[in-house]
């Protein structure tokens, strides 16, 4: 993945001014100059970045980690994730125990406003109201659990599913009565709600199930759940029978929309630069709240060092910042979050951002660009 190719006080430079960061195009974007460091430096390099990485200018923090060539990227056609995504997903606190009422109270966290550290590169520490949504973490995502489970049989097989007939999908109408209501209610509040598909949880079986007319019918039915209640991206998982991306990638195409794609891919991840229809896919497997686990996903993102880019960014897994227990706790959530930023995957909370009193050490890094916070309990 594009590890940090420079030191803080030799960031990388832009081959585009500052002013037109936001239009620059993959192919527009270079390092004047790098050397790559291996993952397994990463993490032993990580804390030292993340306490120096308030002297870096606002333009190298953008860029971090940014190595992009003037070769093609072919990457899915939608202009988005030109920078890592960042954001919250429920799964790994919550798991399947989601609803449309803890997504709301969730939503509404990422906008309340908190103290945040703010240290100019000379001068004092300052203390700034800010809330992850300033921070820019914008995105949201449900993940597993949306699903009315065995709501179909699908013939001849008589396996259970929760598309119907015509390959729609069943939502457990109890926990999430209106999709579209919930985005709209999100988008309101500069949140990006994205779905979550090709479930894992009464997954629909590839061994079981043997009717292709139906199972392209869900291919239908996913991406028409998607536009028509307005997500703004989608979380693709492994665990149905759902494996063919571009099949996927055009039928979102087809709808005019744009999505920000994240596919969890196991053994279909990008070998290299020449496919890549989602804009971030998973290097890993999941990731758990122990160092361990952390430091396997880190390693993994070493086979897509040259695959990794703007547009299609490997990713690790999501941050377990806040889970993790221990004496340790509080470095080692510095550390995995400095290594994330090292390797420039997507940065995605799981943390619930209900906090409950003051939070207890935010882990201010970047610039004050993104926060890692840690819930008093």
């Amino acid at each position: 993945l594009v590890p940090v190719a420079h030191r803080c006080d030799a960031p990388c430079r832009p081959a585009v001014p500052a002013s037109r960061l936001a239009a620059a195009t993959p192919a527009t974007l270079r390092c004047a100059s790098h050397r790559v460091p291996r993952p397994v430096l990463a993490a032993k390099r990580a804390y030292q970045y993340s306490m120096r990485l308030p002297q870096c200018s606002a333009v190298a923090m953008l860029l971090v980690g940014l190595h992009v060539g003037c070769d093609s990227a072919v990457a899915l056609d939608n202009g988005l994730a030109i920078k890592p995504p960042r954001g919250w997903r429920s799964w790994n606190f919550f798991a399947g125990a989601i609803s449309d009422v803890l997504i709301r109270g969730q939503v509404e966290a990422m906008l309340t406003k908190r103290p945040t550290k703010h240290c100019p590169p000379a001068g004092t520490c300052t203390e700034v109201p800010m809330s992850l949504v300033d921070l820019g973490y914008e995105h949201a995502g449900i993940d597993d659990g949306w699903q009315a489970c065995n709501s179909y049989t699908v013939e001849p097989s008589g396996s259970p599913a929760f598309h119907d007939a015509a390959g729609k999908v069943n939502v457990n109408a109890t926990l999430f009565p209106d999709f579209h209501a919930l985005t709209t209610y999100a988008a309101a509040r500069r949140v990006q709600l994205g779905f979550y598909i090709n479930n894992c949880i009464c997954h629909e079986s590839a061994s079981h199930i043997h009717n292709k007319t139906w199972e392209n019918l869900t291919y239908f039915g996913d991406i028409d759940q998607i536009a028509s209640a307005n997500f703004s991206g989608v979380k693709i998982d492994n665990c149905g029978l759902h494996t063919d991306m571009d099949k996927y990638a055009k039928l979102m195409n087809d709808t005019g929309k744009a999505f920000v794609v994240e596919h969890v891919a196991g053994d279909k991840a990008p070998t290299n630069r020449s496919w890549c229809p989602f804009n971030m896919f998973r290097t890993s497997n999941d990731i758990h709240p122990s160092w361990g686990s952390i430091m396997n996903n880190l390693h993994s993102t070493q086979r897509f060092l040259n695959v990794s880019r703007p547009g299609c960014w490997g990713f690790p897994d999501m941050l377990e910042c806040g889970n993790l227990a221990g004496p340790l706790a509080a470095v080692e959530s510095r550390t995995h979050f400095g290594a994330w930023c090292i390797v420039s995957s997507p940065l995605i909370l799981v943390r619930e951002p209900v906090f409950t009193g003051h939070v207890n050490e935010p882990l201010d890094l970047k610039c004050g660009l993104v926060m890692c916070a840690r819930a008093s309990t």
